[in-house]
């Protein structure tokens, strides 16, 4: 399922067992990388909670701080934006949450 959000999706990245990641570029043409859980995995409150505990974890300076663009935690499937080229995409989510990605 592809999020709502303010970028416009281009393209399949890759997938685990719990989530998909979107290329994406925003109103201001930046290129993204989008993580989106998949909406079975998203009705589980445990794994809503640890998705978006995760992405404010790796936002941390002792983590390698690096902030997404956008988020939106709340939404029925929940997404998390990333801009391409400052650091790691948004799989960086899915591996840290110990899912296989591809």
């Amino acid at each position: 399922m592809q999020p709502a959000g303010p970028f416009r999706i281009t393209g399949a990245l890759g997938y685990c067992q719990v989530g998909k990641v979107w290329a994406a570029v925003d109103g201001q043409g930046r290129q993204l990388t989008v993580a989106v859980l998949e909406p079975a995995v998203a009705a589980d409150r445990r794994w809503r909670d640890a998705f978006a505990a995760i992405a404010n974890s790796l936002a941390q300076p002792a983590a390698g701080g690096q902030r997404y663009l956008y988020a939106d935690f709340t939404a029925n499937v929940p997404w998390v934006a990333y801009a391409v080229g400052s650091g790691p995409g948004a799989e960086r989510i899915f591996q840290a949450l110990g899912m296989k990605y591809q």
